[in-house]
């Protein structure tokens, strides 16, 4: 077992990452054709980022490459998916340093990602969105003579950037899949190296995030990384999350059915045992034996019991 992995578990995690190991290993050995995204799902205060770092260990311990991404760390990017990529980069290049054949393959990956990005980077044309062209030229339709040249300056402007959205459309669509068949092959490659398969994807922190920063991190990973090989756990508050997404597409959004095509399956976290729970707070903060509470119990009804605790 790895190095401290689920010291100090006062609300019985463990158990359930076992269980949870063993479900996804049979979900991998399915031969899937797409990764796999679970969403784990707990309340704020309930150790989900415990859960997260407690369970990288374990994966790791047997073999497998674990990349850990905290999005509410990264929340100050404008682009998720730089922040996310670059993370994954930074990981794979941490775990094969050393391994030469592995070098191009990841290579490979940064390379094909470079399109992607670099679009969502990009500025759109004269400052402009085609439907905002639009508007201008159909202003100039009426005016006077003089303005014609600027009107059809302008209705050229609009051609030029319809064909270039549908330049860039099409060059995204293949970058995508460019970038989809460099990760299968770094994975295949992998496998041969005595690595346990799947890679697992955990991200920790989702529901803190600013909703768009959520939300468009979850669409591009269900888009660029659904690949056979990956396993995405992804840990939030879903409640809190379908707030944030009222919060950009109103109440009225039938958010919980949103969130369902980003993940495969929800795995909730068993709620702790008060008893249990009301140790590890009190453990927590050093007043498991602190003589400023008083407590009423009888202290011959509860003789092996602490009674501030059972209170």
């Amino acid at each position: 077992m790895s190095i401290t992995s689920w010291e100090n578990d006062k609300l019985n995690r463990k158990e359930e990452s076992q269980y949870l190991i063993k479900y996804l290993s049979k979900i991998s050995q399915e031969n899937r054709d797409s990764s796999f995204v679970l969403n784990i799902n707990s309340e704020w205060g309930f150790g989900k980022t415990y859960f997260l770092k407690n369970l990288k260990l374990e994966l790791e311990s047997n073999n497998h490459k674990v990349i850990y991404f905290d999005a509410w760390k990264n929340d100050y990017s404008k682009e998720p998916l730089l922040a996310f990529i670059s993370e994954i980069n930074d990981s794979l290049e941490l775990f094969f340093e050393r391994n030469v054949k592995s070098r191009p393959y990841i290579k490979s990956i940064i390379k094909n990602s470079l399109p992607i990005l670099v679009s969502a980077f990009s500025k759109k044309l004269t400052g402009y969105t085609i439907d905002e062209i639009k508007e201008e030229v159909d202003s100039e339709k009426d005016a006077s003579s003089e303005n014609s040249d600027l009107s059809n300056t302008v209705s050229k402007i609009m051609n030029k950037a319809t064909e270039l959205a549908l330049e860039n459309h099409k060059t995204i669509k293949n970058s995508i899949e460019d970038f989809k068949n460099s990760m299968r092959a770094f994975i295949e490659h992998i496998s041969k190296e005595d690595i346990e398969i799947p890679i697992y994807i955990l991200i920790d922190e989702l529901d803190r995030c600013r909703p768009n920063y959520a939300i468009e991190l979850l669409e591009r990973i269900k888009h660029l990384f659904d690949v056979k090989g990956l396993v995405f756990i992804i840990a939030t508050d879903s409640k809190q999350l379908s707030h944030s997404i009222n919060a950009v597409y109103g109440s009225k959004f039938k958010s919980e059915q949103y969130l369902k095509r980003f993940f495969d399956r929800e795995y909730t976290l068993d709620e702790p045992e008060l008893y249990d729970y009301s140790y590890f707070l009190l453990d927590k903060y050093n007043i498991l034996e602190d003589e400023k509470f008083y407590v009423s119990l009888d202290k011959y009804a509860y003789k092996n019991i602490n009674k501030m605790l059972k209170l």
